[in-house]
């Protein structure tokens, strides 16, 4: 048999076990697809899990959530014989993975929450047939007798401002991957685990990467640019931005897996992936996104529509019963409380039926949406938003309380009108 010329890793991340689309659970569709992802580290005969953050959706995950994350963690392990390497996101308890690294290292599972996590305790013998050693803090090799060559992992896991103590994002990783960088061996190919927002430096300019709604907390100062990655590595796995992307190919590849299923309707990239990452003894790894000519099975679509009839929206529930959907009502009145419940009768998993959103952010609305605005009937909206938060309908003395706020709001704006006018 030809000895194998290349390490064949499988990069995942951003799974956000737990997490709800309003009222809908997602743990179902996140434990199909991955049974999917497991399948495809089988059948393509990888020889490691990468997972760059964001396992869990929040730093207190459901016990559902937890349970859901071990037992896929030990069938991408398969019990030990495929090391799987694990760091936190920023939705990531830095303790809890802390508290599994001891239960997973047996079963050559690594859990690295904080660099300040000691992992010498874990050295030695992990999984099966594997041995792990620590070189610097936050730097592992790993060596298997199913794997051609010993491979180097440089781990880092999300660092608040707090854990950084106040350092900028951009040095403080740099520092960190000068210093292991002197420990690493330049003889052994060396694999980057990261969980950063990247401002994308293009030969136009710099674009920025499009984060899901609730992933903010890592743009602005929190940006890293391509330029801060060190030299040398085979391939950068990383995590935090929801669809799948290549940032660069030259002189290694940098790439964001995307998350397991759409989270938000602002993510439009409704086919998923795992990207195949196939790293030689020397030089750069090579890169492939899989499954190929298709989307991760298991989870549902997110759709959102503007609707401006009732029969319009009739149709698009009718249409995408396999779906989540957003409606976005765009006619010029308002629509009935009674237009929603029906809605709802027609489909499932219709998340939202909102208004369209008038933006004041580009200076003062004109004449035609103040007019809309005034046209508008308030009480039934609220009626209709209050019901469908609280699952009943406001008595008389919160509509009560919701006419003197809402008659305070129209007396001010009406004021403010007349003074505009003088």
């Amino acid at each position: 048999m030809t000895p194998k010329a290349t390490l064949r890793f499988l990069h995942t991340a951003d799974w956000h076990l737990g997490k709800k689309l309003n009222r809908f659970s997602r743990l179902e569709e996140q434990k199909a697809v991955l049974a999917e992802l497991t399948k495809i580290a089988d059948q393509y005969e990888v020889d490691g899990m990468l997972v760059a953050g964001d396992v869990f959706d929040s730093r207190n995950p459901s016990a559902e959530a937890k349970g859901l994350l071990t037992a896929s963690l030990l069938a991408l392990s398969k019990g030990g014989e495929r090391p799987v390497l694990v760091i936190a996101g920023n939705h990531d308890s830095p303790e809890l993975f802390e508290a599994l690294a001891s239960w997973g290292a047996p079963l050559g599972i690594l859990l690295l929450g904080d660099l300040t996590q000691d992992l010498h305790a874990l050295q030695g013998s992990f999984g099966k047939g594997f041995t792990l050693e620590v070189l610097e803090k936050g730097l592992i090799a790993l060596s298997g007798s199913s794997w051609p060559f010993r491979c180097q992992f440089l781990l880092s896991p999300y660092m608040s401002p707090i854990r950084r103590e106040g350092k900028e994002v951009a040095s403080f990783w740099q520092d960190c991957w000068a210093a292991a960088l002197q420990k690493a061996s330049p003889e052994e190919p060396l694999v980057l685990l990261a969980h950063p927002y990247v401002r994308y430096d293009t030969a136009d300019g710099s674009e920025e990467l499009e984060e899901d709604l609730e992933e903010r907390v890592l743009g602005g100062q929190e940006a890293l640019s391509l330029g801060a990655f060190p030299e040398g590595l085979a391939y950068a796995a990383l995590g935090h931005i929801h669809y799948p992307k290549p940032l660069r190919h030259e002189p290694y590849p940098v790439a964001y897996a995307g998350s397991l299923l759409q989270y938000s309707f602002g993510d439009r990239c409704i086919e998923k992936k795992a990207l195949l990452v196939e790293v030689p003894r020397a030089g750069a790894a090579q890169v492939s996104f899989l499954p190929e000519g298709k989307g991760l099975n298991g989870g549902l679509p997110l759709l959102s529509f503007e609707v401006t009839s009732p029969e319009e929206a009739q149709e698009k529930c009718q249409t995408h019963p396999q779906a989540y959907l957003e409606l976005v009502w765009a006619a010029p009145q308002a629509p009935s409380p009674e237009l929603r419940r029906h809605l709802e009768s027609l489909h499932p998993r219709l998340v939202h039926f909102l208004l369209k959103r008038i933006s004041f952010s580009g200076g003062a609305p004109d004449a035609e949406v103040l007019a809309q605005m005034d046209q508008l009937d308030w009480l039934p909206l609220f009626e209709a938003f209050y019901e469908a938060r609280k699952g009943h309908k406001p008595d008389e003395t919160i509509k009560s309380i919701f006419k003197e706020v809402l008659n305070r709001a129209l007396a001010k704006k009406s004021s403010q009108d007349y003074a505009d006018t003088q």
